[in-house]
């Protein structure tokens, strides 16, 4: 086992902690059983092999810890001559002493890290267990699954990481920037001399705040200035079928209490102004958050959350899913591409395309008395609705255009793609609708809407009569297939349209065959995901690699690809000889004819090349009369 002292932080709270050590959990076991802990029931052993630590880990505080463990490891070096000391204490050094020091000491240790807690409370902080999902210290909150929560539609999650640190509670709903004051919340931090204030929360820090009085993007924004790595806020009302919820008494309740409740937890929604946040955010249910609360609040006490981002491996098989609408112009290039990457990836990946429809009834587009109150944006007399693809309600595609004919895309991959989640006639029909009547004069053309049938192969008559056994478009009856598609909706929380859902988990980024495919393979257990994804996963022409089965831009995809042959190299390099030859051959030539230009001009100055009067006189005759002659004329 290799010992580990990890400083979680540079300057640690009052009632913090900083130091993770793993050890052998047989040494637990047999120092509670000697105690006489486990025949009294006050704290069980650790079910584990003898030659497994089950990734057991002790949590303390170093500032504790450091000096009894410095005490020991001076009495573990023998008396002697200064060379001796020193040779014995590296062999010390080099064999784990943290490891022998813990086994020896253990009780002392235990509870020095213990005065750091609540001694009320001691045996929810003796163990802290790490298994890679969703951890939190101190362990009595710790969940194997995590916590529930909604996830923002806004920012930047490092999506495949995590974001573990000590959170700080601000007991404020922090939406004005200007009132946000750093010193304060919990838990409490030393004064600091100079101000007579608590020290700022120490960066990295996870900040939670209340719900309410303004946007979760404010919230974020302002968490996000005051140099929060990640927002935390906290429910402000139960769920009406949550009854231990509703149960629970506290001591901080909203005003109304828990008489207050709500049918579903809110969808952190993007206002708009979302664009220039980067951290996460995530909304716990009040339950949850209240635990948290409670911790750092009315124990004073610190409280580590992680953060984590990674897509589900619930099998071999990826399923995703893609949520847009036939007037939606962001997917279009990227339906276009994916067929040949759907089909590439076979049964391995199961895709379901998914229609965006407004309930009408919830929009009250339809009255009471049945009545349809959004004019050409609605079917089924105001049940099923669209927005108006080019905001003109008297020309162009309508809304009821659009549910039509997202109602018949349904019907289509319900016949010809639900069974084995590739698609090949789907895909061809959305290829050809594309191509033949995505446009105002052709989008709810029949002839060409049979055009497309006919290319694509489908039998046009088999679709219309699912659109019409579901429940039709026209009358004032609820319609199958649209309600399943408005439910899912609902229960997934989709609000941006498009939206690609992978393994049940969100995808942010642009949507385009590279993103899309790098997601859908990061879904596959290790090993088990489709060649597609070793060969093409990365590339940044994924369409080109996916035809001719070599990604250019990444040359260990193919032994052959990014190579020359010798004929090729050796014309090259004569080529390039030839032309920096004769461009050093030019360049010489110029230089020299420079040269001599100057030569004669400075010659020029002292004697004259050509005489007046077509009398001739040579430049050497100075030279030969000795220099008696005279060079002015």
């Amino acid at each position: 086992m290799t010992t580990s002292i990890t400083l979680l932080q540079n300057k640690a709270p009052e009632k913090g902690f900083d130091l993770i050590h793993p050890f052998h959990t047989s040494w637990y076991n047999d120092l509670i059983t000697q105690e006489g802990h486990v025949a009294k029931g006050t704290l069980q052993p650790i079910s584990c092999p003898k030659s497994s630590n089950c990734n057991a880990v002790l949590i303390g505080n170093t500032k504790h810890v450091w000096n009894t463990f410095l005490d020991w490891l001076v009495a573990k070096v023998i008396h002697g001559p200064k060379q001796e000391r020193l040779s014995h204490l590296q062999y010390i050094l080099n064999h784990n002493p943290f490891d022998t020091f813990v086994n020896e000491n253990l009780s002392q240790v235990l509870q020095e890290c213990r005065e750091t807690f609540h001694k009320d409370d001691l045996a929810s902080y003796e163990i802290y267990w790490s298994n890679g999902k969703h951890e939190i210290v101190p362990k009595s909150l710790f969940r194997d699954k995590g916590y529930d929560h909604r996830e923002a539609l806004f920012g930047s999650p490092p999506y495949g990481g995590s974001i573990a640190q000590n959170v700080y509670y601000t007991d404020t709903d922090f939406c004005d920037p200007s009132a946000v004051d750093k010193t304060t919340g919990y838990p409490s931090r030393p004064i600091d001399p100079a101000t007579n204030k608590q020290e700022a929360w120490p960066s990295p820090f996870i900040l939670m705040v209340n719900r309410g009085q303004c946007s979760f993007v404010q919230k974020a924004r302002n968490a996000q200035h005051a140099g929060a790595a990640g927002l935390l806020i906290a429910d402000n009302l139960c769920l009406c079928t949550d009854s231990a919820c509703l149960n629970m008494t506290t001591t901080d309740d909203t005003p109304g209490g828990f008489q207050n409740c709500q049918n579903t937890e809110p969808i952190m929604a993007d206002d708009g102004s979302g664009g220039d946040i980067t951290i996460p955010a995530f909304l716990m249910f009040k339950q949850d958050a209240y635990e948290i609360i409670k911790e750092v609040k009315d124990r004073d006490s610190p409280v580590q959350v992680e953060m984590s981002w990674s897509l589900p491996h619930p099998d071999s098989k990826v399923e995703y899913e893609l949520w847009s609408v036939p007037s939606e112009t962001v997917s279009k290039e990227f339906q276009k591409k994916w067929k040949d990457v759907a089909l590439k990836m076979g049964e391995k990946a199961y895709f379901t395309p998914r229609q965006y429809i407004y309930d009408g009834i919830k929009s009250r587009c339809q009255t009471s008395d049945g009545k349809n109150m959004c004019f050409n944006l609605c079917t089924n007399q105001g049940r099923y609705c669209a927005t108006d693809p080019d905001n003109d309600l008297e020309h162009g595609i309508t809304g009821a255009e659009v549910v039509e004919e997202a109602l018949r895309r349904i019907c289509v991959w319900k016949h010809f793609g639900e069974k084995d989640g590739l698609g090949t006639m789907y895909w061809d029909y959305i290829g050809e609708f594309l191509k033949r009547c995505d446009s105002d004069d052709f989008f709810s053309n029949k002839d060409c809407i049979k055009d497309v049938y006919k290319n694509a192969k489908i039998e046009g008559k088999r679709i219309e009569q699912c659109m019409e056994d579901s429940g039709g478009l026209t009358e004032n009856t609820p319609n199958s297939l649209l309600d399943r598609e408005i439910d899912a909706a609902m229960r997934k929380g989709v609000v941006v349209l498009p939206t690609m859902f992978i393994n049940s988990a969100p995808m942010r980024g642009a949507l385009s065959t590279e993103t899309v495919l790098g997601a859908v393979c990061a879904g596959f257990q290790a090993g088990s995901e489709p060649s597609i994804c070793n060969t093409c996963s990365g590339c940044s022409d994924v369409t080109e690699c996916v035809k001719k089965g070599v990604c250019k831009s990444n040359p260990s995809s193919s032994s052959s690809s990014g190579t020359v042959s010798k004929k090729t190299f050796g014309t090259t390099l004569l080529f390039m000889c030839a032309l920096f030859g004769a461009a050093g051959y030019w360049h010489w030539r110029k230089t020299r004819e420079e040269m001599r230009d100057q030569v004669r001009g400075i010659l020029a100055e002292y004697m004259p090349l050509e005489g007046g009067d077509n009398e001739d006189h040579n430049p050497m005759d100075f030279a030969r009369s000795g220099g008696s002659a005279s060079l002015i004329s």
